[in-house]
């Protein structure tokens, strides 16, 4: 359950297109959005949610994991 998977140089890759993708869709969506506003700051906290859960999916994966 609390096993780290050390990533690959695939995995890594996946990680960074991951985050990269959403580095951009929240940029774009922040656009719409109250500045300064409560809604603002919930929408950036749960992005950010949705980024580590990405990426431990992507890490959970066998073919993006090292072994030793």
């Amino acid at each position: 359950m609390f096993k780290t998977h050390r990533l690959n140089n695939t995995g890594f890759e996946e990680v960074e297109k991951f985050k990269d993708t959403l580095r951009k869709t929240v940029t774009t969506l922040e656009k719409m959005l109250p500045t300064d506003s409560r809604e603002l700051s919930m929408f950036k906290t749960k992005m950010e949610e949705a980024a580590f859960w990405g990426t431990r999916a992507i890490a959970m994966k066998e073919k993006n994991q090292e072994h030793k």
